[in-house]
């Protein structure tokens, strides 16, 4: 298709966005700056709007988005480095009346994107159009779980506790070593010693995540904010006299415990 235009980061989505996920996220994109609405400059968001359209126009099509896909290097740090964040945001805010008034009426469907959210912003934008579009909130938290396990493995692999140590990193605001995480995984795959790589990774970043010299559980950074959290349990990285384990580490949404 030759471009260079990462038509995922125009939208505000992940790769792995459903259909109904990249109709919403163009719906919201184009209401945000539709010429006749924006208050800001008319030509720039004309410009907008011509980006929108296109990569809506290739990912809504399953044939197009295909031979898009094909041509792409999708990699962890584009959330960071294309704008995909400010993106999803924009989209997510457009969607703000409704998602108000659901979680009015559904309060546990605020902590279960806030809970996302520390983990991804198209996430966390995924999860809110898509409950919003189909009307899922009877299995919000079922939904939840699934959409942060298909990031998981999309992103970390298969290995359990990989995907584990994944979310202790993300949640604790660990981007760098979390990069770190995806390139060992996307060059090693998921049939690798994950306490070995788990215990390189926190000397190569200095984490204080586990002790080497006792079994005593270490907090991610992150456990102080995890408390507005409703229903979070992070506790870390330890080892003990076999080696290194795994603990609580997965992000347990509210009312699940």
């Amino acid at each position: 298709m030759g471009t260079g235009q990462n038509y995922y980061a125009v939208l505000g989505i992940l790769p792995t966005a459903e259909l109904v996920v990249i109709k919403a996220a163009y719906k919201a994109m184009m209401k945000v700056y539709h010429p006749d609405k924006y208050h800001g400059s008319k030509e720039y968001a004309h410009q907008k709007c011509l980006e929108i359209s296109e990569a809506y126009r290739v990912l809504s099509d399953l044939g197009q988005k295909a031979e898009y896909d094909a041509g792409q290097d999708f990699s962890f740090t584009q959330e960071d480095e294309s704008g995909t964040n400010e993106n999803s945001n924009t989209a997510s805010h457009a969607l703000d009346d409704d998602w108000n008034i659901a979680a009015k009426y559904q309060p546990n469907i605020k902590s279960l994107e806030a809970s996302l959210r520390r983990i991804s912003v198209p996430l966390a934008f995924s999860f809110r159009a898509k409950l919003l579009e189909e009307k899922l909130f009877n299995d919000a938290k079922e939904l939840a779980n699934q959409m942060e396990n298909r990031f998981l493995t999309t992103y970390f692999g298969t290995n359990p506790k990989i995907k584990q140590f994944a979310i202790a990193l993300l949640v604790g605001g660990h981007r760098g070593p979390a990069k770190e995480l995806n390139k060992v995984v996307t060059v090693l795959g998921s049939q690798i010693n994950a306490d070995s790589i788990i215990k390189q990774i926190c000397d190569d970043f200095k984490l204080n995540i586990y002790s080497s010299e006792s079994s005593e559980v270490k907090k991610t950074s992150s456990t102080t904010s995890s408390k507005s959290m409703s229903g979070s349990l992070i506790s870390g990285v330890i080892i003990g006299g076999t080696g290194l384990i795994i603990i609580s580490l997965a992000l347990i949404f509210a009312g699940a415990i």
